[in-house]
């Protein structure tokens, strides 16, 4: 999945700079902190289980993580 080094880096950059991105503009949509972040690591938690299952089984995005 992670190539090298700096694949394995810049994912957790994104994935940080999704944190900070959820702080800043979850007041903008009425929801305090901990919600936002309870609903983006629910959605990452999905994602990894989504990644899992395509490269076990068949899936539309197959392809997505090669």
């Amino acid at each position: 999945m992670f190539e090298n080094l700096w694949s394995l880096v810049s994912a957790f950059i994104v994935f940080l700079l999704g944190i900070i991105l959820i702080i800043k503009i979850s007041s903008y949509f009425s929801l305090n902190r901990k919600r936002g972040l309870r609903l983006y690591i629910w959605h990452t938690l999905f994602c990894f289980a989504y990644l899992l299952y395509s490269q076990a089984n068949i899936a539309d995005a197959l392809m997505y993580y090669n």
